[in-house]
């Protein structure tokens, strides 16, 4: 049985724990492509980075922000993923084979990850400018990063369901 099709609490912390172990290989392609200077400031601290800006006191010291970075990247990785389930259920209803489903399903859902977030919300809480003002290979490494995320998400959150109803 699919992910989507079992008691909700299964479904959805697979989806977390897939969304959390996803979000590692994620994160190693955009250190990549930190390393070869296509992205700057990395998001997840960029965001760290605004809201200490916003916080009365004495900032926080870098160690402290990308730690706060890297626990906000995987939390979000988690909680995001179980926006995955719906495109699993759609998944279902696509003439491919059974085995492909998840990745396809996770495929679509990490793109669309990387849309609602680069091309709405990182704009509109002026985190990043927009795509097609952002600095060049950003975008790209962004949407490379999304798209191996959702496609782990895919990949894992049946087995990780299914390993959940046999434990719990």
């Amino acid at each position: 049985m699919d992910a989507d099709r079992r008691p909700w609490p299964i479904a959805a912390l697979a989806a977390i724990g897939a969304g959390v172990i996803a979000t590692l290989p994620m994160s190693a392609v955009m250190l990549a492509a930190d390393a070869v200077g296509r992205m700057g400031t990395q998001p997840p601290r960029r965001i760290v980075d605004e809201a200490a800006e916003h916080t009365p006191g004495p900032g926080p010291s870098d160690e402290a922000r990308d730690a706060a970075a890297t626990v906000l990247h995987l939390g979000f990785g988690g909680l995001v993923a179980v926006a995955v389930l719906p495109f699993l259920a759609l998944a279902r209803r696509v003439a491919v084979a059974r085995d492909t489903r998840g990745v396809l399903a996770g495929a679509a859902f990490g793109l669309a990850v990387y849309v609602l977030n680069y091309a709405g919300l990182a704009p509109a809480l002026g985190v990043l400018p927009p795509p097609t003002r952002d600095r060049p290979g950003r975008q790209v490494t962004m949407a490379v990063a999304h798209l191996v995320y959702g496609l782990i998400v895919g990949a894992l959150v049946n087995p990780l369901a299914r390993m959940g109803e046999r434990n719990g």
